[in-house]
């Protein structure tokens, strides 16, 4: 992959990149409602769909040890689905040693040989096999799925022999490891050009990007392994507020109900307050969170005004912008292909773009009637517990018949004295009705 070229963008242009962002977020986020399709499809996949106060009721008395109440039962068939589709799709490609094996002709053979061993060992320290995966199960279970190809250079130690240094212990040595580095992205907080199919976003799109939340020394390590990065942009960066530009990209589905985390993740950790340094005496003033967005453009860079070779011809740009109101980043993309470098998957492709059904939007309408048929015996057995009658509110009071005390006596009023008490209640008959 060839290098990029990082660029120092004057004033001017900063601002016109930060509203093309902006506008590139708003321009799907205002007419597309995706993420509640997700949302939805995620409650089926956890099978967290059920909402109503019967089962809530229900799931509470279980909780605390009352096994007698029947919860309504969500029948698994979206995930089963859906894992085996992954399953499958990883066996068939994950798991050779490389992933992904070269092929040549036998005088090429010791090429060949040298590029498997990059590919598996990139392959291996960046995680491939576990991003693919989760952009398999992705693309299974909206149709919609996004990966970030991009060359990266990462820190590490090399240890070294180093008698002067001491004659037991190896002395480390920092060096810079640069590689293929493959990324899934989150489908929430994908930004992407909705003109374009997504399987053909990588070379007909205008934008494609994502956005993350980081900590404050997160970012200042993301920071520190940017090339050339715009240096006077760094402070106010960090003293950027969070959301405080009007527009926040960063979302967190609310899917499981019972998840013992803070959902939101927006939650405060200031380590300066802690410790009771509150004055900065002039330093950074840091926030406890960043949302950190990063887009690749297909821009005239004539537009935002930057001296840059060809700037009238169609260039792929990347831009990193803290907060959506500060560019700490822009880096020309100067690959040999010309394609955005986040690959976009739609797992089936019928011509109808975003409406084609994901394998579990496929297979919801099983889950839901499976569920009802199962819910319907449930209900039989709740009402077989429970069962239905008439009674005089004169003689008997309705607490009393309600009382989930398998062992209450029912007492009766004094309006039933000297009267048979058998003529203050009538049960209804139960019978279930079978078909063949």
């Amino acid at each position: 992959m060839a290098s990029a070229t990082p660029t120092i963008v004057p004033k001017k242009a900063q601002s016109g990149i930060i509203e093309y962002a902006r506008s590139a977020y708003t321009s799907m986020s205002s007419t597309w409602d995706i993420r509640s399709k997700m949302e939805a499809l995620d409650r089926a996949y956890m099978r967290e769909q059920d909402l109503s106060k019967e089962n809530a009721q229900a799931k509470k008395a279980n909780a605390y040890g009352d096994k007698s109440k029947f919860q309504n039962i969500t029948v698994p068939v979206v995930l089963p689905q859906v894992e085996a589709a992954v399953t499958y799709q990883s066996s068939a490609f994950l798991t050779g040693t490389p992933i992904f094996g070269v092929v040549s002709n036998p005088q090429f053979i010791d090429q060949a040989l040298q590029m498997e061993t990059i590919i598996e060992e990139q392959s291996i320290r960046g995680g491939w096999v576990r991003e693919l995966m989760m952009f398999f199960r992705d693309g299974f279970k909206y149709n919609l799925s996004a990966i970030e190809v991009s060359w990266e250079d990462q820190v590490t130690a090399a240890l070294e022999t180093d008698l002067a240094f001491s004659p037991t212990e190896a002395k480390p040595k920092q060096v810079i490891w640069s590689g293929n580095r493959v990324k899934r992205l989150d489908p929430y907080n994908l930004i992407f050009d909705t003109r374009v199919n997504p399987a053909e976003m990588y070379k007909k799109g205008e934008f494609a990007g994502y956005t993350e939340l980081m900590s404050r020394i997160e970012l200042k390590s993301y920071i520190a392994s940017l090339p050339d990065k715009m240096v006077d942009n760094v402070v106010p960066a960090f003293e950027s507020n969070f959301g405080g530009s009007g527009t926040q990209s960063f979302f967190i589905p609310d899917i499981n109900p019972s998840t013992a985390v803070n959902k939101t993740r927006y939650g405060s950790f200031n380590w300066s307050a802690w410790a009771g340094m509150t004055d900065q005496n002039g330093k950074i003033n840091y926030k406890d969170c960043y949302e950190v967005t990063t887009l690749y453009g297909r821009i005239l860079p004539s537009d935002f005004g930057l001296k840059v070779p060809a700037a009238n011809t169609p260039q792929i740009w990347k831009f990193v912008i803290v907060n959506n109101s500060v560019l700490l980043y822009a880096e020309r993309q100067t690959n040999a292909h010309g394609y955005l470098p986040i690959l976009f998957g739609q797992p089936f492709e019928d011509g109808l773009g975003y409406q084609t059904k994901s394998l579990a939007e496929n297979a919801l309408g099983f889950q839901d009637i499976t569920s009802a048929m199962w819910n319907s015996v449930i209900a039989a057995r709740r009402r077989a517990i429970s069962d239905r009658g008439i009674y005089d509110p004169s003689r008997i009071a309705s607490e009393h018949i309600n009382s989930d005390n398998p062992a209450a006596k029912i007492p009766v009023r004094p309006s039933a004295y000297g009267k048979p008490v058998a003529d203050a209640y009538y049960p209804i008959p139960f019978r279930i009705v079978t078909g063949k």
